[in-house]
């Protein structure tokens, strides 16, 4: 019964690569949104602009 079980226990390592891949993520979301609020900066002074020559 012991066998049945056991290859569904996460292992220290499994649980370490997972931290590791929740981080990986975190960075990846924080530069996503810095791309995104520079975007909509840049889109921003853009409409402004517009409006100003009209």
């Amino acid at each position: 019964m012991l066998n049945s079980i056991l290859p569904d226990v996460a292992k220290k390592e499994d649980i370490k690569e997972l931290k590791n891949e929740i981080t990986r993520i975190r960075g990846e979301m924080a530069h996503l949104r810095k791309e995104m609020y520079s975007n909509f900066k840049w889109t921003v002074g853009i409409i402004l602009t517009i409006w100003g020559q009209r």
